[in-house]
C-alpha cells in the first residue's frame, strides 16, 4: 500500500466512509429502545468508530486469507461506503461486545475463550445488565 495522499480522506479514512458511517449509526440509535444522551453519544461514537476503522482492515483480512478478489471489491468506493454505513449500524453492538468479552475474559479467561470459538456457555459471573445482581 503506498503512502499517498488519498484525496477527501484524513489518516486513509475517506470522508464518504465517515459520513454514510455516521447516518448508519445515527438511524441505529433512532431504532434503539430509549437512551440517556450519553448513551447516544457514546453508541453514534462507537458507530462511527467502527464505520472509520473497519473498511480499511476488512479487506486485509480477506487479503491475509487468501480472497484477494473479495478485497479489492471491498475497495471500491460505493462498496466501500456501504460497508461503512452498514458498520456505523453494527459499531453501536461491536465495541460494547468487545468490552463484555474483555470483562469475561478477566474473570475467566478460558471460559471466555470457550464462550468466543462456540465450545461453551458463557461465564458470566457480571450482571446480565447494570444494577441486576
Amino acid at each position: 500500500m503506498s503512502q499517498e495522499a488519498i484525496p477527501g480522506a484524513l489518516g486513509g479514512v475517506e470522508f464518504v466512509t465517515l459520513v454514510f458511517g455516521f447516518i448508519g449509526a445515527a438511524l441505529g440509535i433512532s431504532y434503539m429502545p430509549p437512551m440517556t444522551r450519553k448513551e447516544q453519544f457514546f453508541a453514534l461514537g462507537s458507530g462511527l468508530a467502527c464505520a472509520g476503522l473497519l473498511p480499511n482492515l476488512i479487506p486485509l483480512i480477506f487479503t491475509g486469507i487468501g480472497f484477494p478478489a473479495v478485497a479489492a471489491a471491498l475497495q471500491i468506493g460505493v462498496v466501500k461506503s456501504a460497508l461503512g454505513f452498514v458498520l456505523g449500524i453494527l459499531g453501536m453492538f461491536i465495541v460494547p461486545g468487545i468490552i463484555v468479552f474483555g470483562i469475561e475474559f478477566k474473570l475467566d479467561p478460558i471460559g471466555a475463550i470457550k464462550w468466543l470459538v462456540g465450545k461453551g456457555s458463557r461465564p458470566s459471573t457480571m450482571p446480565k445488565s447494570p444494577g441486576q445482581v
